[in-house]
């Protein structure tokens, strides 16, 4: 204990805390904990302000042995456990926020995550972004994790709704990837929870496009995904170079970043780009959904007539030539300009 007080010698306190979870580790029966519990875990607390970023890691393991060691037995110190937890929910180290998720997703391991999520809803409302951030990185993470059955899903709608109109762009961009993979969650023909939620923050908070940002969202019908520390990837995060198709990431990309502008906030960066003016939202994404018809019919004639060839329009309203067709006609117009090349006497390089 003295050790871990001493504000003097980073070393001192590093080797108290490792100290400490070796006999977490060892202990057996926490019986004897439980009356001092509440206390421990405000001394645990206390540690994860430490500035030494050794301490904080080691802290939140900590943490983890403990919710391990009492099972069923942390329901009573959930409330004063998520306080702990959320101190360090947006921390910029990504060795913290991984900690802290494993520690919160075994929490829901033991108790289901309706509780931890319920208290976790208070985030949602942290004047720090980078918190609010990480609380419905945390949502998203349980909901691919844990099943349908799990969770109410009417009611997180309602609590995470007003996140679509946060003034932080990266939060809004969370916020679409929630209702994602919540609609999935809910399945086809039940997402009236869903668009309640949306429609109110539409019209009691002047979020106007907010439903158009949703659907088009819908519409792409790709969920992120969690990587192999448990944290959440965007579904528009980019692979590796040599696995991209460049030309279907970019034009993915483009999709999320306009459905991004629709929604008004005070910060973040802003675009000063034609779509980003009053009203071009709602346009653009009217645009979005004509073109997945349209895509959808020339896929539909495809598949009843194969080898047939159906024109696409460009955003002028002229008609062009398919994109798979394209190499075709572009290799053709090389092979017969070559030829008048060489009627010519002229030379290739």
């Amino acid at each position: 204990m003295d050790q871990l007080l001493d504000q003097n010698d980073l070393r001192v306190r590093a080797q108290g805390v490792e100290e400490l979870r070796n006999i977490m580790n060892s202990m057996f029966d926490t019986s004897r904990l439980l009356p001092h519990l509440l206390g421990y875990i405000s001394f645990l607390c206390n540690l994860l302000d430490d500035v030494n970023f050794k301490v904080s890691t080691v802290t939140l393991e900590i943490f983890g042995i403990l919710v391990n060691k009492l099972g069923q037995g942390v329901k009573p110190y959930l409330k004063s456990l998520m306080t702990a937890l959320t101190k360090r929910l947006g921390d910029n180290q990504i060795v913290i926020r991984q900690a802290n998720m494993k520690v919160l997703m075994n929490l829901m391991h033991i108790l289901t995550p309706k509780p931890v999520l319920s208290l976790l809803g208070d985030c949602l409302q942290h004047r720090n972004s980078r918190v609010r951030e990480e609380a419905l990185n945390v949502v998203i993470a349980s909901l691919l994790t844990f099943p349908s059955y799990d969770f109410d899903l009417g009611q997180l709608c309602q609590t995470i709704a007003h996140t679509l109109v946060d003034p932080k762009r990266k939060v809004r961009q969370a916020s679409l990837e929630a209702f994602a993979v919540l609609a999935q969650a809910m399945g086809a023909g039940r997402l009236a929870p869903l668009v309640t939620a949306v429609d109110s923050v539409e019209l009691s908070m002047e979020g106007d496009g907010v439903m158009a940002a949703v659907q088009a969202r819908l519409a792409r019908r790709q969920l992120p995904r969690l990587n192999k520390d448990g944290l959440k990837r965007q579904s528009h995060d980019k692979p590796p170079l040599k696995a991209r198709n460049t030309w279907n990431d970019l034009e993915d990309n483009n999709d999320i970043t306009k459905s991004h502008r629709l929604i008004k906030g005070s910060g973040g960066s802003r675009d000063h780009s034609p779509d980003s003016g009053p009203g071009a939202g709602g346009s653009y994404h009217l645009i979005y959904l004509n073109k997945l018809k349209k895509e959808r019919e020339r896929a539909s004639l495809s598949n009843t007539h194969p080898g047939a060839t159906v024109p696409t329009t460009d955003s002028s309203g002229s008609h062009s030539a398919p994109v798979t067709d394209r190499a075709v006609i572009l290799a053709s117009l090389a092979i017969k300009l070559r030829e008048k090349l060489i009627k010519c006497d002229y030379t290739l390089v």
